[in-house]
Parts: structure tokens; sequence; C-alpha cells
């Protein structure tokens, strides 16, 4: 494998996400399942997540996710 495909990308905290206002992938840290959306609101310890293909919002907890630009 080539450098750039193993490059790994680098989590971005919620609060930038939802600054940002761009979709991205959010992963559960446990099982390592991914999903597409983007963050509306920012706390310290949960956000909450628009996600994009059940077209629902969900209150999640900052310490289980990670959140990925989506390139």
């Amino acid at each position: 494998m080539s450098n750039s495909k193993q490059k790994q990308l680098e989590s971005v905290p919620p609060v930038l996400a939802c600054l940002n206002g761009s979709d991205y992938q959010m992963e559960r840290i446990a099982t390592g399942e991914r999903w597409r959306g983007h963050v509306v609101l920012s706390r310290p310890r949960e956000f909450v997540f628009y996600f994009n293909q059940a077209k629902t919002f969900r209150r999640l907890p900052q310490a289980d996710f990670r959140l990925f630009p989506i390139e």
C-alpha cells in the first residue's frame, strides 16, 4: 500500500465540526462503525449528530465517538 492510502486522518473535535458545518464521518470507537452526517450542537461531554441516511438527530457522548473529515 502506498503512504497516501495508509495515511490516517486526524479526528476533529465536535466543537470545530459544529462551527464548520461540513459533513463528517462519525466513528463509534468501540466497534469502528461509521456514519455520515454533521454536528449541529456541541457541549462539553456530548454532541448532537445529524445522520444523513436515517435523517435523524441523536445526542452522543463525546468520549465514545470520533469525527473525521470526508475526503
